[in-house]
């Protein structure tokens, strides 16, 4: 076959024992069906997961693409030897549904697919709809379902351009690859097979200096292998080397390899990539940054958040470092957090009258309080008023004066860090240091 798979999303011998056929039972539209999977598994993660599609609720990582593109190998499978019984089709237009005929034999589809695959182009249009009908949308569907536990509606958009471009990717697979297999489709597979499992089985065989080792020492009956470590500089600096793009975008990953590597060696002392964890993204994301963009322009925020999608992928390529998931959550949750509270913050500074600051603060016959208070109520928006807790005291002071136009980009559950003043009649705001969005919540307690 020609195409050349970066990945093996499934494994021959994971086929092999999931597709409830012994060997010699395997067909070339089974041999087909698999070299599919992993075709699909490819351009799913490498043309359709790209950037801008990293903060999509469809998202899905490397073993979730293997698991979605077996479902539909294994539904294609299905529809073609007759095993799906096929419903009513939709009086809904957009659902793109074919009426089958009673009759209808299976190997009717089977030479449907093989005609196709020898530029029968006619048959193009007919082989689209009973893909889309009988094999993409209801794997699509119920993969996301129980998978994922995610109830997506049949029309939302981003599920129809997932599942046009698995439509357009299985008919370009089987128009380019199809033709030599799919000509005699029942014909045995099991050299092709058995010449797949003996490859898997060398590449997964240890060195031949391990095969003599000791493995009845007495005195250590385990061996733990550890990761050597590699330093955080070290990594960054491959990052940039490898990567392909722009000199204008260049420069934003050089900013956000610097704000990234500067928060793990000197917030938190992370010298090492393996050490990294869920919580130093989440800390960067909704603390760090807002810390560092308070004299920055806001507006390149989302170029930092675009490197570290595209770091995060790296990683995980090349050191099987797997926080995708992780990342996408919380930039899900910063996205937009982020780059409002560092406008409020931006707005209250320009504001704010520091020499009153200076005067006050610290002023022994003043009540003051210093520290962090969650807002929990915005109480009167007019007079600009709110609600908060503080943090650690545990006590609620209501109806703080809070007297800027930042007040309007202020949410319930922001944090400030802040000092607050009792000038005898009233709480009020003397000074805010930063402004914290809600998931920044752990952090801040």
């Amino acid at each position: 076959m020609s195409e050349r798979y970066q990945k093996t999303f499934i494994s021959a011998r994971e086929f092999v024992d999931s597709w409830e056929k012994e060997i010699y039972e395997l067909t070339n539209l089974d041999y087909f069906i698999y070299i599919l999977i992993n075709y699909l598994g490819n351009q799913i993660e490498n043309r359709y997961f790209v950037e801008e599609r990293l903060d999509s609720p469809l998202f899905l990582d490397f073993d979730s693409i293997g698991t979605l593109c077996f479902n539909l190998g294994d539904a294609l499978s299905y529809y073609l030897e007759n095993k799906h019984q096929s419903s009513q089709p939709s009086s809904n237009a957009n659902n793109f549904m074919l009426s089958q005929p009673e009759n209808e034999h299976p190997m009717d589809r089977l030479n449907n697919l093989q005609s196709f695959a020898q530029w029968e182009l006619e048959q193009e249009h007919t082989l689209r709809i009973e893909l889309m009908e009988h094999v993409i949308l209801d794997t699509l569907l119920h993969f996301y379902y129980e998978e994922l536990g995610l109830e997506v509606d049949e029309g939302e958009r981003e599920l129809n351009e997932l599942a046009f471009f698995i439509e357009d990717a299985m008919v370009d697979f089987t128009r380019r690859e199809g033709s030599s297999l799919l000509s005699r489709p029942i014909d045995p597979a099991m050299d092709y097979f058995e010449e797949l499992l003996q490859s898997e089985e060398k590449e997964n065989h240890l060195p031949g200096w391990f095969d003599d080792f000791d493995w009845d020492d007495e005195e250590e009956t385990s061996y733990q292998f550890e990761t050597v470590p590699v330093d955080i500089p070290s990594v960054v600096n491959r990052f940039l080397d490898e990567c392909d793009c722009s000199p204008e975008m260049l420069e934003e990953l050089e900013r956000g390899v610097e704000l990234f590597s500067e928060y793990l060696i000197e917030q938190v002392g992370v010298e090492d990539i393996f050490e990294l964890s869920n919580e130093h993204f989440l800390e960067f994301l909704s603390v760090w940054l807002v810390q560092q963009y308070v004299y920055e322009d806001e507006s390149q925020l989302p170029g930092v958040f675009h490197f570290l999608a595209r770091f995060v992928t790296w990683l995980y390529h090349n050191y099987s470092i797997d926080y995708k998931r992780a990342f996408l959550t919380y930039y899900d949750r910063v996205k937009t957090e982020v780059p409002r509270v560092v406008k409020a913050l931006k707005l209250y500074l320009n504001e704010c009258n520091l020499f009153e600051i200076l005067l006050q603060r610290g002023n022994p016959h003043t009540t003051q309080i210093a520290g962090f208070f969650e807002i929990v109520e915005l109480s009167n928006k007019y007079e600009r008023r709110l609600d908060v807790v503080d943090v650690h005291g545990l006590k609620t002071i209501r109806n703080a004066k809070f007297d800027f136009s930042a007040y309007t980009y202020l949410q319930r559950g922001d944090f400030l860090q802040a000092t607050l003043i009792h000038n005898g009649e009233q709480w009020e705001v003397l000074e805010i240091e930063y402004i914290y969005p809600k998931v920044s919540k752990r952090f801040v307690y």
